[in-house]
């Protein structure tokens, strides 16, 4: 063996348990990140179930209210929106207390979308007529269940709700009210 082959062998023999060390620490540094990124999920999901556990109650204090001093106005149901979004569910238009009030039912859901909000339209059919001078009633809680918003006192005024997307300006869905 030469001395020139015999320096391969000694650097190769001194580079080996370096680069096999190398690999070893880095298969260590992606299992802690693996690990970082899945406690930190279950922290996320942690977070949610608390939030969860306070949905309901709320929801169940609305569900108590006397339906004696409530007036169901006009109702509607939400149906497909603008592209490829779609609604389903029914949304009621009450006096509740001498308050006007919009309700989206518990069988409410609409696509998910970004900026979503809650618009009363004077337009019946807001896809085909525009939005018109609309009043906006909030940001959308959720896109699926019960949810409340304050309506203005003019609300007889109104022909539709709508789910409107800020950022893609469009109608994701729309209840014309009957």
């Amino acid at each position: 063996m030469s001395s020139r082959t015999k320096n391969v062998f000694a650097i190769l023999a001194a580079l080996i348990p370096a680069a096999i060390g190398y690999g070893f620490y880095r298969n260590i540094q992606i299992d802690q990140r693996q690990s970082d990124e899945l406690e930190a999920r279950v922290e996320q999901t942690e977070e949610s179930s608390k939030s969860d556990v306070n949905f309901p109650a709320e929801e169940t204090e609305v569900d108590s209210e006397d339906d004696s001093e409530t007036a169901v106005l006009v109702s509607g149901v939400f149906g497909r929106g603008e592209r490829d979004y779609n609604g389903a569910g029914s949304v009621d238009i009450l006096l509740a207390a001498s308050m006007p009030t919009v309700r989206l039912n518990s069988n409410f859901s609409v696509t998910d979308g970004p900026d979503l909000f809650v618009y009363l339209s004077p337009n019946a059919n807001p896809i085909k007529e525009g939005l018109g001078e609309f009043v906006s009633l909030g940001a959308l809680q959720a896109e699926t269940g019960r949810q409340t918003y304050s309506g203005p006192e003019n609300i007889e005024d109104f022909a539709s709700v709508v789910i409107w997307c800020r950022s893609f300006e469009g109608v994701f869905s729309f209840a014309e009210l009957n």
